[in-house]
């Protein structure tokens, strides 16, 4: 299964329901150090943010949750690798 990462200049379209101006988290992975995060699109203050404390490099991808792949359990698991 090929999966569908995109570039960080790339914003998410799908928003919140609760019309807060946040896209919907999303998954992050950060190449160069090789991290994994869960962020989301701030369109009020047109910037990323992260469930993180380490720092997201400016090149980091991101791709939508998928059904079947993503829940809970593996999310939080493949957060701790």
């Amino acid at each position: 299964m090929v999966i569908d990462f995109r570039n960080s200049t790339v914003f998410p379209e799908r928003l919140r329901d609760d019309r807060s101006g946040f896209s919907v988290d999303v998954i992050i992975y950060c190449p160069k150090s090789d991290e994994n995060t869960i962020g989301w699109y701030d369109y009020n203050e047109l910037q990323w943010l992260f469930l993180c404390r380490q720092a997201i490099d400016e090149t980091f991808i991101w791709r939508y949750p998928i059904d079947g792949i993503d829940n809970n359990k593996k999310i939080i698991s493949w957060l701790k690798n």
